[in-house]
């Protein structure tokens, strides 16, 4: 375990509050889980997002504010990044389909722009007839497939998420699929794509 790890669990560990309580007085539960070490952990029971969110809502719905305007608070995977403002550095066609994998709209727009152009087919490594690398743009001789430019690093998660090899990222769904495990489930999140 690193010495990092070590820090977080201490200061983890030194925290004796059991229950939590936010502004509006709800209330969310703590337990405490033990990791390999055997050292205590707290971890929460509930989701606190949907917790916050509603809270939020409902504060504005007492202010009379419309609840289409809520913005759903960004998750410790989405961390704040700058997407460039010109409308020309996006991919508007395939804004229903990130909408429709819930993965977030603009960011992706905007990387499927960054990262391949709009294409679904994108791949940056070049083979030659026996199969042996010529080119490849990554110093590690990994290549990124598909309109979100997946890594070839992502092949276990690919064939468990889509039931294919790294191909399969050239097929929208598989390739929006895989992203949407990417960004819910790496500890990279969405900094797995540069912004």
């Amino acid at each position: 375990m690193s010495l990092f790890t070590r820090v977080i669990i201490s200061l983890l560990t030194a925290i004796t509050i059991t229950t939590v309580k936010l502004a509006t007085a709800q209330t969310v539960e703590v337990s405490k889980s033990t990791t390999e070490d055997s050292v205590a952990t707290p971890t929460l029971k509930t989701d606190y997002l949907a917790l916050a969110r509603k809270i939020h809502s409902e504060e504005l719905q007492a202010q009379s504010a419309e609840e289409a305007r809520v913005v759903a608070p960004m998750s410790k995977k989405l961390p704040n990044r700058e997407i460039p403002s010109d409308p020309e550095k996006r991919c508007p066609q395939f804004e229903p389909a990130f909408e429709k994998y819930g993965l977030p709209v603009e960011a992706f727009s905007y990387i499927a722009w960054r990262e391949s152009r709009c294409r679904i087919k994108a791949i940056n490594i070049i083979w030659d007839a026996q199969g042996n690398i010529v080119w490849a743009l990554n110093k590690d001789k990994s290549y990124d497939s598909g309109l979100l430019q997946i890594n070839s690093s992502w092949k276990t998660v690919t064939r468990r998420v889509c039931g294919t090899d790294l191909s399969g990222l050239m097929i929208l769904d598989c390739n929006l699929r895989v992203a949407k495990f990417i960004l819910e489930n790496s500890t990279g999140g969405l900094g797995n794509w540069r912004m």
